[in-house]
């Protein structure tokens, strides 16, 4: 028989994990070595119907708030009526509710991915201490990134013989969509001299957005005709938009708030931009190379295993605004030629080493163990 394996993810919401697990639920329809469910701590969330649409139960723990006791004992009932044969978590709440309920009754095998390098509980050294109570309640931990293993390893004292590596991926075929870019552009009241970049992620501290606005600012600066999309939304969305007004940049920044056809506006984009001070294995910068797009991105977490500079895109420190602006000045500069060669290139590096089949297919390995 097939096991069963249920995954436990914080929310279904727009996120880089959220996406991960989409996109290997689709990548195993079909295959007879597991069956899958899915239990959400928190409500709704743009992922739950697609989930649903492929015939996977997904389960909402109805809590309003991330703590929230009653999840406990919520994701108990759910372990006792899917009895899986493997339970495997995915970000914080998640995490903390489903060591404290495979507790509860018989023990599952309890597998946690590590999604991130950045983790604001380690600039608490009294988090220490419980970080590592959480990490020996896991059989086996999966990081998306060598640099993602090295940080956790390091924080928990955890074994890293009973860590995998194994990298997030996207179904590179979907990329690009399909999409009328002279009339996308034009919806935007965008000429064809603009240069066009975006950005998509979570705005959120990690990912560097006052750096690349204060790089805007420069562009601006230096007489260039260029507009940048945000795409995405977060805690500091209210203080974001607050600068670029500060910054007089209302005219050259769009805040396109969360989307579910980013691709799409990727694809009508001239480049890729992402600021990030931390990052582990972003989804939004290997679905843009998916896109043909020439990316600026900085030269952190496991970004310099993705993107090689100068050939599939360009690497900046972070927290540098002026290093930001000269590379995304420079892509501006280059040929059009030269972009469309750096394009095809990161095409390329995604569909050789990030594919979601790899992902999913190594995955299946790993829950063979258990």
């Amino acid at each position: 028989m097939a096991r069963k394996v249920l995954h436990v993810i914080a929310s279904l919401r727009v996120g880089g994990a959220q996406s991960v697990l989409a996109y290997l639920l689709r990548q195993w329809r079909g295959q007879s070595r597991c069956q899958f469910a899915v239990a959400a701590v928190l409500p709704g969330g743009q992922f739950m119907p697609m989930i649903e649409a492929m015939g996977v139960p997904v389960y909402e723990l109805g809590v309003s708030v991330p703590y929230d006791p009653r999840a406990i004992w919520r994701l108990r009932d759910v372990l006792r009526r899917e009895q899986p044969d493997i339970i495997h978590c995915h970000l914080f709440y998640a995490n903390l509710y489903a060591a404290l309920a495979n507790r509860m009754g018989q023990r599952r095998p309890l597998i946690y991915t590590e999604h991130s390098i950045w983790n604001r509980r380690r600039n608490l050294a009294f988090m220490r201490p419980f970080d590592r109570w959480l990490a020996r309640q896991f059989d086996h931990v999966v990081a998306v990134a060598e640099i993602a293993k090295a940080r956790f390893v390091e924080w928990t004292g955890y074994d890293p013989g009973r860590v995998t590596v194994i990298p997030n991926g996207i179904a590179v075929e979907d990329f690009p969509p399909v999409v009328d870019v002279p009339a996308q552009r034009a919806a935007w009241s965008f000429s064809p001299d603009d240069f066009v970049f975006i950005t998509v992620g979570r705005l959120a501290p990690p990912k560097g957005l006052p750096y690349l606005l204060r790089a805007a600012r420069r562009l601006a600066d230096a007489g260039r005709r260029f507009h940048l999309l945000i795409v995405g939304d977060g805690p500091l969305r209210p203080d974001l938009e607050e600068l670029a007004g500060a910054l007089e940049l209302t005219s050259q920044v769009t805040f396109l708030g969360a989307r579910s056809d980013a691709p799409v506006l990727m694809t009508a984009s001239d480049a890729f931009v992402l600021a990030s001070e931390w990052e582990a294995l972003p989804m939004a910068l290997l679905e843009a190379m998916a896109c043909y797009k020439p990316a600026v991105v900085t030269h952190v977490g496991a970004i310099p295993e993705v993107v090689r500079h100068g050939e599939d895109g360009l690497l900046v420190p972070p927290a540098d605004a002026e290093a930001l602006a000269d590379a995304m000045a420079l892509l501006m500069d280059m040929p059009a030629e030269e972009r469309r060669r750096i394009g095809l290139a990161a095409r390329r590096r995604v569909e050789e080493a990030y594919h979601i089949r790899q992902t999913a297919e190594r995955l299946l390995d790993l829950y063979d163990q258990f």
